[in-house]
């Protein structure tokens, strides 16, 4: 059994956070003392009881403001907290504060190279209120659970945490109970390698390494690493060491310059992509290319001058987002190891650290690795990952309520129809269609560059014309694209109501005119259909009213495609899915509307 291996001690004695904000700009001016955050997904509550409303909710390292001296309730706290947009005043869990009267006492809670985590070897094992077998007893924990380590410095205790159901329990578990996870693994390059006590070519020898030895590798120091084998624990070269994670990572960036463009490809004449802070750091990708790196940022894969970057070979600050659907937190810098959690697409990590291509990361209470083929550098803020607007690419598609197929249903959208998207939930876009709100399956349809169809309900005028509806003035549709030409083309003899659609469809976003009779230069709502019609040799009357004799009369229960819509004062051509294509209006041209958004006086079909 491997005990918490003393390079984590030192690190953790030794290390300060960097320097904070000025207190005034983080506290409320009444603090008395400074606190540091020791755990994720802390509740900041209205008042000093876990029944008590969340305020707020604190993670790793966040920097609080003690209230008061003496506190009113034993165990919990009154804290103040600031983030970017408002300042909070709640209590939290004595114990999942540190306390230090100055800011040089600040500790560092997520040291870089540091493992962090550790594994309950033994069953039901006892998490302590204080370092002492005659302390309360906070909780049981099973065998293989992974806690993250506080603090070791009290002789055969370890400070542990571990998220419970909305809370994070903090106590003392006794050392013998504890196996350290490695930060990766790898194996001895060659037979004879020597395991030294330091990390020196001077130090003595504690072993001698067979070939292809296996190594739990605990830190990585300058040209060494800190590993266990066979039950010893010492240093050897790390040049001495093959890991898969070594060959999978070039390196890790840092910008130097006030912003660095991120282009297409490796030239400043390639188009640019989008700009990199100063200070931001990222994977490199490549370095093919004499003078460039390859960089991804924000989801955009590009090249960066090399003129502007430092390069190293790990990384122990900045943010990657989650660019997989879901993405295993784990153990240690290698799929071999223990799942933590899964974390959902789209949630941004503070990284402090990183080994070989795996990126250290803190998220649901737990420090552990993510691989870095499933995550992009981003800034505090991260990015969108999802698109403005998405045309759906399935016949017809369910509007729900909920982000689940077993929540109502709104409505139905027809094929190619784009809408605006507001967010992603798992497998869901959350979008607006139609004046309501609802959720999509986000994989039947594909990205769009908008914007959404006009979908309109009210008219305001006399016959063959419109008003203003409930929509905005967009003339586009990016469900058919722009609005084509016409010339007249040839005209056909016969046709079927699914091709006079496919016609008709090619002029969204054309204009509206009164009277006229263009589907190039403008037409009214009687004139595009006597013009569509007319392509397939069919001859209509330009008037609403008299285009409700023409052809068979079927109900709306069984209009079909290329069926015409009489409303009252209008007529448009049926598309399916309860929508038409018609020439709305001055303000709107030629669009894809609501079928029934006026009485429905007849539907005449004319092809079958």
């Amino acid at each position: 059994m491997n005990h918490i291996h003393r390079g984590l001690r030192h690190a953790l004695k030794g290390c300060t956070l960097a320097t904070l904000l000025t207190l005034c700009l983080a506290f409320s001016a009444s603090a008395v003392q400074v606190g540091t955050v020791l755990a994720d997904e802390v509740n900041l509550r209205t008042e000093p009881n876990t029944d008590a409303a969340v305020v707020n909710v604190l993670h790793t390292g966040d920097k609080l403001g003690v209230m008061e001296e003496e506190q009113p309730t034993e165990g919990w706290i009154k804290v103040s907290y600031k983030d970017d947009s408002d300042s909070y005043v709640g209590y939290v869990s004595a114990d999942l504060v540190e306390l230090h009267d100055t800011e040089s006492d600040t500790p560092n809670v997520n040291n870089a190279g540091v493992t962090q985590t550790a594994t309950i070897s033994g069953g039901g094992v006892r998490v302590r209120k204080e370092p002492s077998t005659d302390s309360g007893i906070l909780a049981l924990i099973d065998e293989g659970t992974v806690v993250t380590i506080l603090d070791e410095s009290t002789e055969g205790w370890i400070k542990v945490s571990y998220p419970d159901g909305d809370d994070t329990v903090v106590g003392y578990i006794a050392s013998d109970y504890l196996y350290t996870n490695p930060m990766a693994t790898g194996t001895a390059s060659r037979a004879s390698i020597i395991l030294r006590e330091d990390s020196s070519n001077a130090s003595p020898i504690l072993a001698i390494l067979a070939d292809a030895a296996e190594l739990d590798i605990l830190d990585s120091l300058d040209g060494w690493y800190e590993v266990s084998s066979g039950g010893v624990t010492g240093y050897v070269e790390k040049r001495l060491v093959t890991t898969e994670n070594d060959s999978q990572s070039i390196g890790y960036g840092t910008v130097t310059a006030d912003s660095l463009t991120l282009r297409a490809e490796p030239s400043t004449d390639a188009d640019p992509l989008i700009g990199l802070p100063a200070g931001t750091t990222f994977q490199i990708t490549s370095n093919e290319t004499e003078g460039w790196y390859g960089a991804i940022f924000n989801g955009r894969s590009g090249y960066v001058s090399a003129d502007y970057v430092t390069f190293s070979d790990s990384v122990s600050s900045g943010y990657v987002q989650v660019t997989a659907d879901t993405l295993t937190l784990r153990a240690g810098a290698g799929t071999a190891f223990a799942k933590l959690l899964l974390i959902p697409e789209g949630a941004v990590l503070p990284v402090s650290g990183s080994y070989g291509s795996w990126f250290q990361v803190t998220y649901g209470g737990y420090t552990g690795y993510v691989s870095g083929a499933y995550v992009s550098s981003t800034t505090e803020e991260g990015y969108r990952y999802y698109p403005n607007f998405a045309k759906v690419t399935a016949p017809s598609l369910i509007l729900r309520k909920g982000p689940s197929t077993e929540t109502d249903m709104l409505a139905s959208i027809a094929e190619n129809v784009v809408v605006e998207v507001l967010s992603k939930d798992g497998e869901f876009y959350k979008v607006k269609y139609d004046g309501m709100t609802g959720y999509i399956g986000a994989a039947f349809t594909t990205a769009s560059n908008g914007p959404a169809t006009v979908i309109v309900h009210e008219q305001k005028s006399s016959s063959g014309s419109s008003g203003s509806g409930n929509s905005t003035g967009n003339r586009k549709s990016s469900s058919s694209g722009s609005g084509k030409d016409y010339s007249g083309g040839s005209v056909v003899s016969s046709g079927s109501g699914s091709a006079v659609v496919d016609y008709a469809m090619q002029f969204i976003g054309n204009p509206y005119v009164w009277g006229g009779t263009s589907l190039t230069n403008g037409c009214d709502c009687s004139g595009f259909v006597m013009q569509v019609y007319a392509h397939f040799g069919v001859s209509l009357p330009h008037s609403s009213a008299s285009l409700r004799s023409v052809g068979k009369g079927v109900s709306y229960s069984e209009a079909r495609p290329g069926d015409i819509i009489c409303q009252n004062h209008h007529v448009g051509i049926y598309v399916g899915n309860g929508q038409m294509v018609n020439a709305y209006g001055k303000n709107y041209g030629i669009i894809v509307s609501s079928a029934t958004n006026k009485t429905v006086i007849t539907v005449r079909r004319i092809f079958g």
